[in-house]
């Protein structure tokens, strides 16, 4: 039996709409080392300037990340005592920005990207659970939390997005860290993660298949 071709006609419609309408449930894929594709597909924003000075943002000139507090400039070795060591870090010396007694630090970047990074490390040589939640402005991507040694225990948090991207990162830890620095920022994929055009292709064929199907009923038409 031929079912009543207006029914027909408003449940594809209806599919087009949905399709336009409901947001695709975004991609969140940790990276737990900085292997050489994290490192090859990246550009670490450099940290340049004399220790001991604070500053509200980072910039490489293409990509600014700013500070929600001042962060201080410092060295390991020197002004800072230690890191972490390969393949958790890229290695045991950098230049570091230190939050001083922060329990939380939000990153605003200028522009979204696709993939972001940092090392990081509690200032107290004791274990302290790190967290650093990615954001596309108000919506959470996803969260990486991992136990962080302040004595030669920094650790990476970077994720990447293939749906998404991310243009805000929140870290939090515990007041008992005593602030906390972050190293080698990094980041990758500017511009958006699905071409629009790309969309309208697809919606576009569901049109079609909307209009293909209600020209076969009208044939049944008597």
């Amino acid at each position: 039996m031929l079912l009543p071709k207006k029914p027909l006609l408003v449940l594809l419609t209806f599919a087009v709409v949905a399709f336009f309408a409901a947001p695709a449930k975004a991609d969140f894929v940790p990276i737990p080392q900085p292997n050489a594709a994290y490192t090859s597909s990246t550009t670490q924003i450099p940290v340049v300037g004399a220790d001991f000075v604070t500053i509200n943002s980072i910039s490489d000139g293409t990509l600014t990340v700013n500070f929600s507090s001042p962060v201080e400039r410092r060295t390991v070795p020197g002004s800072w005592g230690t890191w972490g060591s390969p393949p958790f870090t890229e290695g045991n010396t950098t230049r570091l920005l230190f939050c001083t007694s922060c329990s939380t630090l939000t990153l605003t970047l200028s522009s979204g990207v696709r993939t972001f990074g940092f090392e990081m490390e509690p200032n107290s040589f004791q274990t302290f659970s790190m967290q650093a939640q990615f954001f596309n402005g108000a919506t959470l991507i996803g969260t990486i939390t991992q136990n962080v040694t302040g004595d030669s225990g920094a650790r990476l948090f970077a994720a990447l997005t293939n749906t998404d991207q991310f243009t805000r990162v929140v870290i939090t830890t515990s007041p008992d860290a005593l602030g906390f620095a972050i190293a080698r920022l990094r980041y990758g994929g500017t511009g958006p993660a699905v071409p629009p055009a790309t969309l309208l292709l697809l919606g576009s064929g569901l049109v079609g298949l909307a209009a293909k199907f209600r020209k076969g009923r009208n044939k049944h038409v008597e």
